[in-house]
């Protein structure tokens, strides 16, 4: 088992010296749990440091961006469900009249050419997207 840092009460102190630009005191050198709490409020200091907040212009137009999108996506939901069931039906018909005909043969054939024509169509319209 590892052993365990004792609390120092001058660990406020410390920080505040760190924080207020002051020169530490040396008992900062003897005291591991001044040390280690040191150590962390410069590792979160040089953190923050790297961050870049942008500007609130630029936050408040890509939630206006992302808010539009998404309400272009909800209302043309409507009409990529009934675009979808137009060709359904388009591709369907062939196969229906072949059958309802009596020329199965042809009904598979239509049946396979409209699974690839659909087929087709999905990748071609996500490649565009």
């Amino acid at each position: 088992m590892g052993h365990r840092m004792k609390e120092c009460p001058r660990e406020d102190s410390v920080l505040q010296a760190f924080h207020d630009g002051q020169p530490l005191p040396d008992h900062v050198r003897d005291c591991e749990w001044c040390a280690a709490a040191l150590l962390l409020a410069q590792t979160l200091q040089a953190d923050a440091a790297d961050v870049t907040v942008p500007s609130h212009g630029l936050v408040y137009w890509k939630a206006r961006l992302r808010e539009r999108r998404q309400q272009q996506e909800l209302a043309l939901r409507p009409a990529r469900r009934m675009e979808w069931m137009a060709a359904a039906l388009v591709l369907a018909t062939p196969v229906i009249v072949a059958a309802a005909t009596g020329m199965v043969l042809v009904a598979v054939a239509a049946a396979g050419l409209g699974i690839m024509a659909a087929a087709t169509i999905a990748v071609l319209k996500y490649r565009l997207q």
